[in-house]
């Protein structure tokens, strides 16, 4: 049985207090937004890897872009989440692939609440970090393109890594993903007596998310359903009644069994609820424990219009 009361608590080590407490809202992504920030470029590696470090002189504004950033993706994954339960007897598969995509914002939400961004530094982004540069040394050449980037939990210093070209935007969120479920770990493992239970369900969801070949599950599946046709997933499988009521049902109740005692969709669907879950947990707590923060207005904006965010 997975105990999310005792991993959000587990999650609240790991997270950004300015991200989840900000009080008002900043639009726009933060990297195309660095132009009102007030930041300084402290150190450049060039080789192996192109690894840029800033110094966030206002991180309170930092935080309330990234937190505008966060929270637009948890309300995409709470609508996702609705459009997956939209019961129609023929659409299954899209059923599926609108239940991964809710799990795949959420993860986005997660990540950037405890440190990690995927963000793409454009030309114009790279010369407005070059010219807060005061590491005494001129740079030429610099790359653009995806980067990783991470902060720590008060968004003061921030590190942008260069992602290769051999990525992508799912791979590298699934990959950010599992940095956190490590993560985790690490922390449950502090406290096993504690944490036992949550460990194993770490454990399980690490390695149902993960794959030996670099790849991950749920990108996996998504794509053999979307592309493929596997995974007896459309209408014209001629895919019996119980195995879609079974999916079907996880789906609905929001089950977060991750033992894997199920059918490959039945799993994906489990692993999915629990990322969801989490992260509407980690957002409701978010809402509750800080009267003036940005969370608490988004909720009673969208809560009639988003059935899914109560």
């Amino acid at each position: 049985m997975t105990n999310l009361v005792k991993i959000e608590r587990l999650f609240k080590t790991i997270s950004c207090p300015p991200i989840l407490g900000a009080g008002r809202v900043a639009h726009g992504r933060t990297i195309e937004k660095l132009d009102n920030l007030d930041f300084a470029l402290t150190n450049v590696v060039v080789q192996p890897n192109q690894v840029l470090t800033l110094q966030m002189i206002d991180s309170k504004e930092f935080a309330y872009y990234m937190s505008g950033e966060a929270n637009r993706f948890f309300l995409a994954s709470m609508i996702s989440l609705d459009r997956a339960k939209n019961d129609d007897s023929e659409n299954l598969s899209w059923q599926i692939v609108e239940h991964y995509y809710a799990a795949y914002y959420a993860v986005h939400y997660l990540i950037r609440v405890s440190g990690t961004s995927l963000t793409n530094i454009d030309k114009a982004a790279l010369s407005t970090i070059l010219r807060a540069n005061i590491t005494g040394s001129v740079y030429q050449g610099l790359a653009s393109g995806l980067n990783l980037m991470c902060y720590d939990q008060l968004c003061e210093n921030v590190v942008l890594h260069k992602k290769d070209k051999k990525g992508g935007s799912h791979i590298d969120a699934w990959a950010s993903w599992v940095s956190v479920i490590e993560k985790l770990l690490l922390a449950a493992n502090l406290d096993i007596e504690e944490y036992t239970e949550s460990a194993v369900s770490l454990s399980e969801h690490l390695n149902f998310i993960r794959r030996s070949n670099d790849t991950f599950s749920p990108t996996v599946i998504r794509n053999e359903i979307n592309y493929q046709f596997s995974n007896n997933a459309w209408c014209f499988d001629d895919l019996t009644k119980n195995k879609i009521n079974r999916v079907r049902r996880v789906l609905s109740e929001n089950n977060i069994s991750l033992s894997g005692n199920g059918d490959l969709l039945e799993n994906l669907i489990c692993n999915n609820n629990f990322i969801i879950s989490l992260a509407k947990k980690v957002f409701l707590s978010a809402s509750e424990n800080n009267s003036k923060s940005i969370c608490r207005s988004l909720l009673n904006k969208y809560k009639r219009k988003i059935p899914a965010l109560i």
